[in-house]
């Protein structure tokens, strides 16, 4: 709100949680198997500066007159320590999400597609957006010839910056990692693994959901960390989204 306004910061809130719906919504009305289901998350603090901010946030965002999309819970230290099993916790923040197989969605998704008519072109490289300021229309230009439309989707992740240069100093390309791990006894069936997870530090936000009984490696635990480094931006310090 601070940075763009609360009318805007509003509308951001609103097209991540519609969107969230929107996906469960899909899936449900067409039976796609994409091992989707509803977890509660968290959101971990460890550095108290974080934790106060975010208290910050939640406090900030009651004093708006709209009706929230979605509910938060507060943990305090004692119960972000003892019940979600985080030692150096101070404290954490839950709410409603959902976990699905990415690749799953995406062919059940390209199979109805072409069920309905898709024309697709694989092996075609688009190797320029560009709009014309009068008549409004885009031309996507190809090596085997180019393509005119009224709208242009980029789905191109890390490198959209290639075909549309103005998104150049907000997305960039950065190399990610993540794990599955098989928990050991000690941990294997604790109830804190049927959450998601991400926990705030001041170097980044390491995050691991589980893996249910009713999908494949069910039971690993799936870590990843995304680096603080990767959503400041070096040349004006405001944050940028990075993809892989």
């Amino acid at each position: 709100m601070e940075r763009i306004g609360v009318e805007d910061a509003l509308r951001v809130e609103n097209l991540e949680e519609t969107n969230v719906r929107a996906v469960a919504a899909l899936v449900a009305e067409h039976g796609i198997d994409c091992d989707f289901r509803a977890r509660e998350t968290l959101d971990v603090f460890v550095d108290p500066k974080q934790w106060e901010a975010a208290l910050a946030t939640l406090k900030a965002r009651d004093k708006v007159d709209v009706p929230k999309l979605t509910e938060h819970t507060v943990w305090s230290e004692k119960e972000t320590k003892e019940e979600l099993l985080m030692p150096d916790g101070i404290g954490a923040i839950s709410y409603p999400s959902y976990i699905l197989t990415p690749y799953k969605l995406v062919c059940a998704l390209l199979e109805m597609s072409l069920k309905k008519g898709l024309n697709l072109q694989t092996n075609t490289a688009a190797l320029e957006v560009e709009k014309d300021p009068e008549s409004k229309v885009w031309t996507v230009r190809t090596d085997r010839g180019d393509i005119k439309a009224e709208k242009v989707i980029l789905a191109t992740n890390a490198y959209t910056a290639a075909l549309y240069p103005p998104l150049a100093g907000f997305i960039s390309p950065k190399r990610g990692q993540i794990a599955a791990v098989r928990p050991g006894s000690k941990i294997a069936g604790n109830p804190v693994l049927k959450r998601t997870a991400a926990i705030h530090t001041a170097t980044g936000y390491p995050y691991f959901q589980s893996r249910s009984d009713d999908v494949p490696g069910a039971g690993d635990v799936i870590f990843g960390k995304c680096s603080l480094a990767l959503w400041i931006s070096p040349t004006n310090g405001n944050q940028k989204a990075s993809a892989v």
